[in-house]
């Protein structure tokens, strides 16, 4: 990718020289493609790799099964038709070619906690409707929603510093956050696609960050200004961060 995507080794950011340097090369990531990957960041692979299987073996289970957990209005849940992520944009076109489950991180609080303003019916308010098999499915998403709040604190501290900020700054705009954690699917076709039709549609991330984990198979693109898109390559053990539009603006 030519540094368009670097790869960072946040393993660094033990020493305060680190720490800058790391900053430095995320500012400079911030300010051209939006996206890096980060190496170094303290995951442990084990959960990684067992937050991969769980999510796998719900989506490969009969249509009929994972219906009982459908998103509903007030709840998180599974999206077997998600519509085209290409309407962020503005842009129309048809259905993306995947399925996703979303949970928010506070979707399995009590009502008070998920929603002190009273509204349930908003994404904030949400509760969590997470299948039952695997059985491990609910204790591996929060293990790993933990692990993902950690990093994403670790990489806005990181934010703060590359804009010249106290390394803090950020820290009380962030501690009761309203993250979802998302896994998608790109299940087998059964045909052709339509014309305009993507696995999923080209879009910008509403939030302050995106943490995002691909497997082997790739398949992430971005689009760099006048030169079109390019594929991110897989990097074993490692996340790829993008700046979230909260984040850009």
């Amino acid at each position: 990718m030519d540094g368009y995507v670097p790869v960072i080794d946040l393993s660094a950011t033990r020493t305060k020289a680190g720490e800058l340097l790391v900053a430095q090369a995320i500012s400079g990531a911030c300010e051209t493609s939006g996206f890096f990957t980060v190496v170094g960041h303290g995951v442990d692979q084990d959960l990684v790799d067992r937050m991969y299987a769980v999510s796998r073996a719900f989506f490969e289970r009969p249509a009929g099964e994972k219906a009982e957990v459908a998103v509903s209005p007030g709840t998180h849940g599974l999206y077997a038709d998600a519509g085209s992520a290409a309407k962020s944009l503005g842009n129309t076109a048809p259905p993306d070619l995947n399925e996703v489950i979303i949970a928010g991180v506070r979707g399995d609080r009590p009502v008070e906690s998920r929603a002190p303003d009273g509204n349930t019916a908003s994404p904030w308010g949400a509760v969590n409707r997470l299948p039952a098999t695997p059985p491990e499915f609910r204790a591996v998403w929060h293990e790993y929603m933990a692990a993902m709040e950690r990093l994403a604190t670790d990489l806005i501290r990181l934010f703060a510093l590359a804009l010249g900020l106290d390394r803090h700054f950020f820290d009380d705009k962030i501690d009761d956050g309203m993250s979802t954690l998302a896994a998608n699917y790109y299940h087998p076709l059964s045909g052709p696609p339509l014309p305009g039709q993507l696995r999923k549609g080209a879009h910008t991330d509403w939030g302050t960050l995106t943490i995002l984990y691909q497997d082997g198979a790739g398949g992430l693109e971005v689009e760099q200004k006048r030169r079109g898109w390019r594929e991110v390559p897989f990097t074993q053990g490692g996340f790829v961060p993008n700046v979230g539009d909260l984040m850009a603006f």
